[in-house]
């Protein structure tokens, strides 16, 4: 029998993003029946051919289950209650990542799987459809730096940043750890670089 092949063809485009979510220090001092809901989104879609970015977006978005900010989130992320209490309602920000996703027909970029698994987390418990596609073109740049530079373990973008030599004075904020992530991206690039993950062809 003939093999398949599960490769899908190469796309334009890829789609980087990064959240901030409602966070607790630890699990004992959360409310009960806790989940991390995103609070702020920063995005952008930019063609890989060109290195263009073709898409911006960026908004805060207001907790529908636990709307009130731990001391410790406000700290860690530096928003304010205001600011997510005067967010967007968190399926209209569904409907709009849908828009932008079905526009473009990306590959998804991110740090760690962490803020797909979170968002995935909220729009199931929201009852709503995850709006970024299938899991087999989600790039998961920590794994990639990790085997690239052939370090032992998984570190933050922060740290990333440092040991490529770049400083980073940028706050803990989605724009600002989006500009580091498609900063990192565009570096390794540039090192002639080939995505481990086989299913994506973005060299």
């Amino acid at each position: 029998m003939k093999r398949l092949n599960r490769i899908p063809p190469k796309r334009k485009y890829a789609l980087f993003y990064e959240t901030e979510f409602t966070c607790y220090e630890n699990s004992n001092a959360a409310p009960e029946g806790f989940y991390n809901e995103p609070i702020e989104i920063a995005l952008k879609v930019v063609d890989l051919e060109t290195g263009k970015p073709v898409k911006y977006y960026e908004t805060m978005i207001k907790p529908d289950a636990f709307p009130t900010l731990s001391v410790f989130c406000k700290q860690l992320t530096r928003i304010k209650q205001s600011e997510v209490d005067n967010g967007v309602p968190f399926e209209q920000l569904i409907n709009e990542l849908t828009e932008i996703y079905e526009t473009y027909n990306p590959y998804i970029v991110t740090w760690s799987h962490r803020d797909k698994e979170w968002l995935m987390q909220a729009c199931s418990k929201a009852n709503v459809p995850f709006p970024l596609g299938p899991f087999s073109i989600h790039l998961d740049m920590a794994n990639e730096f990790k085997i690239f530079s052939r370090i032992p373990r998984h570190i933050t973008l922060r740290e990333a940043f440092e040991f490529m030599g770049i400083r980073d004075n940028l706050a803990h904020r989605a724009g600002d750890e989006l500009y580091k992530l498609v900063r990192l991206f565009e570096h390794m690039r540039k090192e002639r670089w080939t995505p481990v993950s086989k299913i994506l062809k973005i060299s």
